[in-house]
């Protein structure tokens, strides 16, 4: 990608480190990979039980992918970790 569209489309801080492919999954497309309805993630939101949307227009909002992915590897670690724990104790 050509260096000066890239701090056009992503900021002249995309060179510090940050991604420079941030993908936006919608809200829609959210709740479906989570097989939750729109209600049920905007109270996940509202109580901090998940990630914050970010506004993408006047009347739509997306969740950046790598924190929704993030917080999907969050939740299976916390899995696996009361797993092994149910194991040691038996």
């Amino acid at each position: 990608m050509n260096p000066d569209i890239s701090n056009v489309i992503f900021g002249p801080t995309a060179a510090k480190g940050r991604p420079k492919n941030r993908r936006i999954h919608r809200k829609a497309a959210v709740c479906e990979m989570l097989d939750i309805s729109p209600g049920t993630l905007d109270n996940m939101v509202a109580e901090n039980l998940f990630v914050k949307p970010i506004k993408i227009g006047a009347r739509c909002v997306g969740f950046v992918a790598d924190e929704v992915e993030a917080w999907l590897e969050q939740r299976i670690a916390e899995r696996d970790t009361k797993t092994e724990q149910r194991k040691a104790v038996q």
